[in-house]
């Protein structure tokens, strides 16, 4: 089970587009699935965690502009307003 949603961010990397969050499980660890929302565009990736760990889950995305970005894992949801067009961008 995720417990903590941390740092939601952006990049674009001569083109290539990014969302990112930081991600902490609980004791459980396992696969636990995120559902990112970026400017309307759902992306749900299933990512798997030893128990306790903090990463990183970054999924590639096709929006331009300054947009909403959300993303949920187990009951837990982080969401703002990121310029996707900018090197990086964060909240």
């Amino acid at each position: 089970m995720i417990i903590i949603l941390g740092t939601l961010s952006s990049a674009n990397a001569g083109g290539v587009r990014t969302a990112t969050v930081i991600a902490t499980s609980g004791a459980t660890g396992g696969g636990e699935v995120f559902n990112f929302d970026i400017g309307g565009q759902p992306i749900t990736v299933t990512v798997t965690f030893a128990a306790n760990e903090t990463k990183p889950v970054t999924v590639t995305h096709q929006q331009a502009g300054v947009r909403p970005v959300s993303v949920t894992s187990s009951g837990q949801v982080k969401q703002c307003v990121l310029n996707l067009d900018a090197a990086s961008d964060q909240c």
